[in-house]
């Protein structure tokens, strides 16, 4: 167990007015974080809760050149009584874990991430936004520190939490977003770390979304870094299909992150008695499904997005294709709306999927 240290803010900040003046995602920051160290002699040591302030780093330090990094992205909510709610935080701390032992930072155990976040977010509860498509997005990083330009492990490591009250990237759940289909550029390869959380899955995304929107589409959707044959994900979120009244998604196949609220999507879908696959789908298979309407639905699902459905797709050879009849099908709606009012204690979920913190 952590012995964390908590030192209070004597300077607290003003926080966002959501109602009149919303800040952008992920701009405003709360008035702590949590911080803990590593070295091989001590281990993970010296837990402490801080006021926020930035990091003083070596320019040769090791994250800068080699991206010895890894992050998770989390949210929390207010429940009616006033109380803090994390929606399954635990596969967050597994996952910090196997992104952990991919790029071969030491691991921090379960049971002492989950203790760092839930007392995080006790200390700044007051900074849970409650108005409506609000939450306190919670970002947990672990990075390299040892200073050296030599090409190793690293011995020495941070790991923070940062948090900020953010509203939903789209507020309106409606069928408006658009995905180009890439079949030159790849976001990851079989073997890398397509599957992991690491900063530099998404350094990658950046050129091939800009080329996207300069098209007119709002996303990208990668296929497969081999023969660009086999859909994969969105920039920075899974993607999900209805086809023929199935609730279809690309199989974990190392390239693909395995997202949260894709687990959970499957999970109430099998609940619910809605047939779901998780197999590979092609470019081929999807262009034929979209022309002959067995397509329906389609959505890009995580953390931060919760659940967006996608309107079209467009291909090279195709052009634009839209998603059944252009609007959010009932499938997409249902799970949407299922989430949040699990994420927000208003419905009841699988068992041990909402931690409250009292």
């Amino acid at each position: 167990m952590l012995d964390i240290r908590i030192e209070k803010t004597k300077n607290p900040k003003a926080k966002p007015d959501f109602v009149n003046n919303p800040p952008e995602f992920g701009t405003v920051t709360t008035d702590h974080m949590f911080v803990m160290d590593y070295n091989p002699e001590q281990g993970w040591h010296d837990p402490r809760i801080v006021p926020y302030g930035p990091f003083e780093v070596e320019p040769i330090c090791m994250s800068f050149h080699y991206a010895q990094e890894i992050y998770e992205g989390m949210k929390a909510f207010k429940s009616k009584d006033g109380n803090p709610l994390l929606f399954r935080p635990d596969m967050n701390a597994k996952r910090f874990q196997r992104s952990a032992r991919r790029v071969m930072i030491p691991e921090i155990p379960v049971e002492d991430y989950l203790q760092a976040v839930y007392e995080f977010v006790k200390v700044e509860k007051d900074w849970i936004p409650t108005e409506p498509a609000t939450s306190l997005y919670m970002r947990p990083v672990c990075f390299a520190t040892q200073s050296s330009v030599g090409v190793e492990v690293s011995s020495e490591y941070k790991f923070f939490i940062v948090a900020c009250p953010v509203k939903a990237y789209h507020t309106e759940f409606s069928s408006e977003d658009s995905c180009w289909v890439e079949t030159e550029y790849s976001r990851a390869s079989g073997g890398g770390t397509g599957g992991d959380k690491c900063g530099c899955n998404y350094a990658n995304t950046l050129l091939p979304q800009t080329l996207a929107e300069e098209k007119g589409y709002v996303e990208v959707v990668f296929t497969d870094s081999v023969e660009h044959k086999w859909i994969g994900e969105i920039s920075a979120s899974n993607i999900m299909f209805v086809i023929d009244g199935k609730v279809v998604t690309p199989e974990l196949d190392g390239t693909i992150l395995p997202g949260i609220t894709r687990d959970s999507i499957l999970h109430l879908c099998r609940e619910w008695g809605i047939p779901c696959e998780e197999r590979k789908i092609s470019v081929d298979e999807l262009k034929e499904t979209l022309k002959n309407g067995k397509c329906t639905e389609a959505m890009s699902l995580g953390t931060a997005v919760v659940i967006e459905p996608i309107g079209s797709f467009g291909f090279a050879d195709e052009g634009r294709l839209t998603v059944g009849d252009g609007e959010v099908g009932p499938v997409s709606r249902r799970l949407y709306e299922t989430i949040l009012a699990i994420q927000h204690g208003e419905e009841k979920g699988p068992e041990g999927w909402v931690v409250e913190l009292k």
